[in-house]
């Protein structure tokens, strides 16, 4: 399966990669374990800076699942008009403060998954692939959560919702900006890790191959709407490692 972005090659790949694929990572629920912190921060936020109190908190009932997706179509439901720059300015604004407070009050609320930093920098290390990272949720917020996690990935191509509304070209523009940075025309798979159902339509959208995180009732969630792999953390990045390879092996399909 080969990727959809391309890029000006920048550099010859060494004769003994054969293949190159490209593991592209959601960041909440999926590398930190802060979806609950996020998701009271950003209802705060939308009743403070948009004055709407009473909203739809089921994510999966939004066309895009990104922040500022989520607020212009808030501004549309409940307003009947269009989101304002001002608006989206000022909420990222007052969102990205409230994370930061929280993260200064209860720095020990703001942890990795179970064996997320010692998957990534495994992962770094083998040959033929690559990682890069393509989130939902503004960059500011993002790289908050990153450091405190105390994952060391800060130096990975990225693309946020400070970059795009739709999380299908989020995830579009992560792999490119990982392309440009390898030197590589194009991926000859791409394999999108998430915890949303949002994240598992995505992938599917862009031909990406998809492994879920979660565990009970989100696992149940990922599975319903169609994932094939799913992992309840890292603990045992092997298991993780076993589905790559067996994504990166297949052939002419996506898988999820």
């Amino acid at each position: 399966m080969k990727a959809s972005g391309s890029c000006k090659i920048q550099a010859f790949l060494p004769e003994e990669v054969e293949n190159m694929n490209l593991v592209m990572f959601d960041i909440d629920g999926t590398l930190t374990a802060t979806t609950g912190i996020d998701e009271r921060c950003y209802m705060l936020a939308v009743e403070n800076v948009l004055r709407i109190d009473e909203f739809d908190t089921d994510l999966a009932h939004y066309t895009h699942v990104t922040d500022g997706g989520i607020a212009t179509e808030l501004i549309q439901r409940h307003e009947g008009r269009r989101v304002t720059e001002k608006e989206l300015s000022d909420l990222r604004y007052y969102y990205v403060g409230l994370i930061k407070g929280y993260m200064v009050e209860s720095p020990g609320d703001f942890l990795p998954i179970n064996g997320a930093g010692q998957m990534l920098e495994d992962l770094s290390l083998r040959l033929g692939c690559t990682v890069s990272l393509a989130t939902g949720g503004w960059q500011e917020s993002a790289m908050v959560k990153i450091r405190a996690a105390g994952l060391n990935i800060e130096d990975k191509p990225m693309a946020t919702a400070n970059d795009a509304i739709s999380r299908e070209d989020i995830m579009m523009l992560s792999e490119k900006r990982a392309c440009y940075r390898n030197g590589v025309d194009s991926y000859d798979s791409v394999v999108y890790v998430g915890d949303g159902i949002w994240d598992l339509r995505a992938a599917h959208s862009l031909g990406y191959h998809f492994v879920g995180v979660g565990e009970g009732h989100r696992a149940d969630q990922l599975r319903n709407e169609g994932a094939n792999h799913v992992v309840s953390d890292f603990a045992n990045k092997q298991d993780f490692f076993d589905i790559l390879e067996a994504l990166w092996a297949a052939k002419g399909g996506i898988q999820c």
